[in-house]
């Protein structure tokens, strides 16, 4: 009688990890990684900066939750940053727009609501970014996911940046 009882409880805890809303583990790249790979394939790269979450606090590298409000919440960080469990960028030091976010969150629906976010993201650099010299490149911008990874690309050019992306996830 005990034998039926444990298998069901067995048969429940893999369904219920199979289905949750969270990761375990380090099964991922790492999204600096990926933010490397769209980088690396960019032509006429501006000068620019990485920032990563996994990056230690006072790195120049480590993205803080000031810089997040500040790129993604207008001031407040957003509510889905609770669901990121892994975040990356390059932001250029210039003018440019030029922007690679990588951002590895706990499901599926959590890297839609990223997306949502990059798309708001994309509606203020249309109105602080109207150069001529930048209109193709906002127009072209991607916004992607791929598995729990949501992937911001603004680049000359973000077919070639996806496809860097795709490879260095699936690795």
């Amino acid at each position: 009688m005990k034998r039926p009882a444990a298998l069901f409880f067995v048969v429940i805890l893999l369904f219920s990890s199979l289905f949750s809303c969270s990761t375990t583990g380090n099964m991922h790249t790492p999204c600096r990684d990926v933010v490397v790979a769209m980088t690396a394939v960019e032509i006429g790269l501006p000068t620019g900066r990485y920032y990563s979450i996994t990056s230690s606090e006072g790195d120049k590298e480590y993205i803080s939750h000031s810089l997040i409000s500040s790129i993604f919440g207008n001031g407040t960080l957003p509510a889905v940053t609770a669901d990121w469990l892994d975040c990356a960028l390059f932001l250029s030091l210039k003018d440019s727009p030029c922007e690679f976010v990588v951002i590895l969150c706990t499901c599926r629906d959590a890297a839609e609501d990223t997306a949502a976010l990059f798309h708001s993201r994309l509606d203020a650099i249309k109105i602080t970014k109207t150069a001529p010299e930048y209109s193709q490149m906002i127009e072209n911008a991607s916004v992607t996911i791929i598995g729990n990874y949501a992937i911001l690309i603004i680049s000359k050019d973000p077919t070639t940046a996806l496809r860097a992306a795709k490879r260095a996830i699936r690795k």
